[in-house]
């Protein structure tokens, strides 16, 4: 049991309830725990979970940090950002396809236009 919220850990259960499905049926398994036959029959399917689920989504999540945007924040001269936007506009127009950004860059320019 979770000592500090009184409920049970849901994977300690699980390996409890597969241990005993070994030797007893799953109706056997409710009439002994108080659990109903679909709760028994969802704690046995949580034994079917992949070990390496966890590491799978972890690698899943780094590839998709390494594809988010990035949002920068810098000071520059007004020289130094008409360069900046001039090089953005161009890279926008030659890749249309990857213009995911470009909503971001439309906000970001009007923002730099502002302060120059």
């Amino acid at each position: 049991m979770n000592a500090l919220r009184g409920q049970m850990v849901l994977v300690k259960l699980a390996n409890i309830i597969h241990d005993l499905n070994r030797t007893m049926s799953v109706r056997e398994i409710s009439g002994l725990t108080g659990f109903e036959d679909p709760e028994v029959n969802d704690l046995l399917k949580l034994q079917k979970i992949p070990q390496d689920l966890s590491r799978d989504l972890e690698k899943g999540l780094v590839e998709e940090e390494a594809k988010a945007p990035i949002l920068l924040y810098f000071l520059v001269s007004n020289r130094k950002a008409k360069i900046i936007t001039n090089q953005m506009e161009a890279w926008l127009k030659e890749h249309p396809a990857s213009n995911r950004g470009g909503w971001l860059w439309a906000t970001a320019n009007k923002k730099i236009r502002r302060v120059s």
